[in-house]
């Protein structure tokens, strides 16, 4: 039984050892479609909290624990290994900062839907960086190298004292968090590549390691507030775009939103990509976007391979005055079958379950891509191989 699907039986969870107790990561590959456990939530609840990790890293019994301390537990008690409901989920959250709509709602409070690991990201809006350091720890172990292991200094000297120096321009700053630009320059002397979406934003511990150990570095919906802005030409802010900035841009110009809320760490899930992508898409091809839209009119975007449909971005981004009669269903269909056609060069994955990776991103944007390989087509069950 291959490595992978050993993972996969274990839930997915990594738990950190006492070789990296620098933080626990919580990954899964199907995360659009799989549900969560009190007990995994429990562990991103805790993270979420910024509660004091144990020397060891946390457990989903420790987790549960340190929460029930601050009264943060189910009202019959936890049940670590049960599937999260909408409705126990809701009153884990009250007196939290994460307890907003539509958690406080009746109807959530009595749902008995389950909560995907991806919505379950999405509860909370914010998740840290990962440090030099702790992805200092990761590559060494990435890369099988004998010693660095035991923590982020010796990580970082065993890195720098390679054949070739692996480190960032500068040299490691282990408690600096890790941007995109920064994971390029270390990883430049490795196998490894990342697709930069915007050299300054900040990586999560969970892209990192999807890159490192499942050779698929995902995309996050804060990925996708920066694609959206960049592809309509939207002026950068001062200091640049965030991923809490991009997403902001589209609830507010496009009124659109995801699951629970956009979350700029959340996985990009197939079915939110398409969704938001499709009325945005639909909002500009009609012209009923709200006065005062960014760039002048059009998405900066192509299809980056040949294509028989051939209809790139700029078409749907030409905003007329008012929508003439009798269109709508001709731009729906038009819509549809742009999104057919990222469908067909792999660019849109058809497993729902899958999340789409930051390569499939730039390659919509027409980006030049670093090799003439086509992007892998999503993450799921079954990674794309080594």
């Amino acid at each position: 039984m291959r490595v992978r699907t050993l993972i996969v039986l274990l839930a997915g969870l990594f738990i950190a050892t006492p070789l990296f107790a620098a933080r626990t990561i919580l990954y899964y590959e199907n995360e659009c479609c799989r549900t969560v456990t009190e007990g995994e939530f429990a562990i991103l609840y805790a993270q979420a909290l910024k509660l004091r990790e144990p020397a060891q890293g946390w457990t989903i019994q420790t987790a549960a624990a340190a929460l029930s301390g601050l009264r943060h537990q189910p009202e019959k008690g936890w049940i670590l290994s049960r599937f999260l409901s909408e409705s126990v989920m809701a009153g884990l959250l009250q007196n939290s900062p994460f307890y907003r709509k539509p958690f406080s709602t009746e109807e959530f409070q009595k749902s008995n839907i389950l909560v995907t690991i991806a919505k379950a990201r999405g509860v909370f809006p914010v998740e840290d960086a990962i440090t030099q350091g702790d992805f200092a720890i990761l590559l060494v172990r990435a890369l099988n190298l004998p010693k660095g292991r035991e923590n982020a200094e010796s990580a970082t000297k065993t890195l720098a004292s390679q054949p070739v120096p692996i480190a960032p321009a500068g040299g490691w700053r282990i408690d600096a968090p890790l941007k995109e630009s920064d994971m390029a320059q270390i990883l430049a002397p490795t196998a490894f590549r990342n697709t930069s979406i915007d050299p300054n934003i900040e990586v999560t511990p969970v892209q990192a390691w999807s890159l490192l150990f499942q050779k698929f570095e995902i995309a996050t919906e804060g990925h996708f507030g920066i694609f959206l802005v960049k592809a309509l030409g939207v002026p950068e802010p001062a200091g640049g775009w965030t991923k809490q900035a991009g997403l902001d841009f589209i609830k507010t110009e496009f009124g659109v939103d995801s699951g629970y809320g956009w979350s700029p760490n959340a996985p990009l899930c197939v079915e939110t990509f398409e969704n938001a992508l499709r009325k945005i898409l639909l909002q500009l091809k009609n012209g009923s976007a709200a006065p005062g839209k960014p760039g002048n009119g059009s998405f900066a975007l192509a299809l980056p391979v040949s294509s028989q449909f051939q209809t790139g971005f700029s078409e749907f981004g030409s905003v007329v005055p008012q929508a003439e009669p009798g269109t709508a269903s001709k731009r729906k269909k038009e819509v549809e079958a742009f999104l057919n056609d990222l469908r067909h060069n792999g660019l849109i994955p058809s497993d729902r379950c899958a999340t789409i990776s930051t390569l499939a991103l730039r390659a919509i944007t027409g980006s030049q891509l670093r090799s003439g390989e086509p992007p892998p087509p999503a993450s799921n069950s079954i990674p794309p191989e080594d």
